[in-house]
């Protein structure tokens, strides 16, 4: 996340937002392996949404939540030709961060 915070601090929402989203899919990678034996390996990972709620954990419901709104902004952050604004920044950086807890919780069970 310290990508995400510099990104913010430095004013440039488009590497805050990127990095927000990759902090996010690298997060619930780490989730899966640990609860799955296994990461996503569809390319449009909506199949990661897939693997977390058949996870049995008990926060798969909060972290599928944070990874769908992290994943609805995905395209137009990384490949769109638009400027993400400072406000889609925090947003998708407050839900990377709620992900990555909610991660780090289960992962240290």
């Amino acid at each position: 996340m310290k990508g995400v915070e510099w990104g913010i601090e430095q004013g440039n929402a488009n590497v805050a937002a990127i990095n927000a989203v990759q902090a996010s899919i690298s997060a619930v990678d780490a989730f899966l392996v640990h609860h799955l034996g296994k990461r996503s390996s569809g390319a449009d990972h909506l199949e990661s949404l897939n693997l977390v709620a058949s996870s049995g954990s008990p926060a798969k419901r909060e972290i599928g939540k944070h990874l769908q709104r992290v994943l609805d902004r995905k395209n137009e952050v990384e490949y769109q030709d638009r400027e993400v604004t400072m406000g889609d920044a925090r947003e998708l950086a407050k839900h990377a961060q709620r992900l990555l807890d909610a991660v780090r919780k289960q992962l240290d069970e």
